[in-house]
């Protein structure tokens, strides 16, 4: 029997909530990336970018699908699980919260990634209450 690549892997952020209007935010990107990929639509799973790694990647992962910070950064943990699952031969893709979806061709550049601790400020305020996604503010598109 062979070892078919079947999963299409959902990566979220840090500061991305499985409540609130983000829960939304996320059906509906679910359900674009059922549309996207209907040969998948039952073998999806989620990967949060703060337990994402190495060893959490799923052998069978055929495709990651990122929603990076809306400024473009990517934080330092998701980097390494995307490149992870390309050294894999899986396919990458981003995809914004206004549902618009894209192959990514190369990793970003170093400039792009964000080192650990400005990961983690982005997530966390000084007196340890998360910030929205993005840890900027709540209105990205």
């Amino acid at each position: 029997m062979r070892n078919e690549k079947t999963k299409i892997c959902f990566i979220l952020p840090p500061g991305f909530r499985s409540g609130g209007p983000d829960a939304e935010t996320g059906r509906i990107l679910k359900a674009v990336m059922r549309m996207r990929f209907p040969e998948h639509a039952h073998d999806m799973c989620d990967l949060r970018e703060n337990t994402a790694s190495r060893d959490s990647v799923p052998n069978d992962c055929a495709a990651g699908v990122f929603l990076i910070y809306p400024d473009g950064m990517w934080p330092h943990d998701m980097f390494q699980t995307a490149k992870t699952i390309r050294l894999c031969g899986g396919t990458l893709y981003e995809i914004r919260r206004n549902g618009v979806m894209r192959k990514i061709l190369k990793l970003p550049p170093p400039e792009k990634v964000l080192s650990l601790g400005d990961t983690s400020r982005r997530y966390w305020i000084a007196n340890g209450i998360p910030r929205p996604y993005g840890g900027v503010g709540n209105s990205f598109s």
